[in-house]
């Protein structure tokens, strides 16, 4: 995490900025929210705080920790989808 931490910020100060970490900002008025989670992923503490804290705020939360899963795990159905042929419009 030390060298992503190192790519995103010139100054430390900055990560707790809610563009940085959303789980900061004010919650109150987001639509209904799905929030997905990978059991192995370095981020799923702050999902999951994110996850509460928004409905926490009044926000429909609807939550999921996929165990045994890494981060980035959707992106082998996003990759499997793409190969579909798309319809006319679509």
């Amino acid at each position: 995490m030390a060298q992503y931490i190192q790519w995103y910020f010139d100054d430390l100060n900055d990560m707790d900025h809610e563009l940085a970490s959303p789980v900061n900002a004010d919650l109150s008025s987001l639509p209904p929210a799905l929030v997905i989670s990978a059991e192995y992923d370095s981020l799923s503490g702050e999902e999951k705080k994110f996850a509460d804290k928004a409905a926490a705020s009044g926000t429909e939360v609807e939550y999921h920790m996929f165990a045994g899963c890494m981060h980035g795990f959707t992106h082998h159905e996003y990759d499997t989808m793409r190969k579909v042929p798309m319809k006319p419009g679509s």
